[in-house]
């Protein structure tokens, strides 16, 4: 299930909001999870998975765009115990890489040199963001979540 939602309740000022809940479908999750996991009698078991984004945009003048957006993903622990161990995804002793959630608030400006509908538009991007991973299991003597600060510039040719 997907649903989205841009609104521009006043001049210059968007609201933007996406989600996605599956089973199976952590490939479209920007790929931070699987989508589905072999159970020990090889029968395939889809995992759970939901994302969210929201945002606002602000035109702050013609050549100037504000925008600040947050997104969350989260994938279910899917195990199976019917062997004789516990395997899965998620599942204990299976590594620190099983992702449970990952959070990620971002704001930045946007700086439109030229626009033009037959030719496209050329503009700067510039943006912050944070990280915050949090796997299902963690090893002992390891960090419980990790985290990052990152800046990104980018030089962007958007076609027509």
């Amino acid at each position: 299930a997907s649903l989205n939602l841009r609104v521009e309740p006043v001049r210059n000022l968007r609201f933007i909001a996406n989600s996605f809940l599956s089973d199976g479908g952590g490939r479209y999750n920007a790929g931070l999870g699987p989508s589905l996991m072999v159970r020990q009698d090889l029968t395939l078991s889809p995992v759970r998975s939901a994302s969210l984004m929201g945002g606002v945009e602000y035109q702050l003048n013609p050549r100037w765009v504000a925008f600040s957006y947050y997104g969350l993903v989260y994938f279910a622990r899917n195990i199976d115990g019917s062997g004789k161990s516990i395997v899965g995804f998620g599942a204990p002793n299976s590594g620190g890489n099983a992702n449970r959630t990952i959070q990620q608030p971002t704001a930045g400006l946007t700086r439109i040199f030229w626009k033009s509908p037959a030719l496209g538009a050329m503009q700067l991007n510039l943006q912050y963001s944070y990280l915050l991973r949090m796997p299902w299991w963690v090893p002992a003597g390891t960090p419980g979540s990790a985290q990052a600060h990152m800046v990104m510039s980018e030089l962007r040719y958007v076609l027509p």
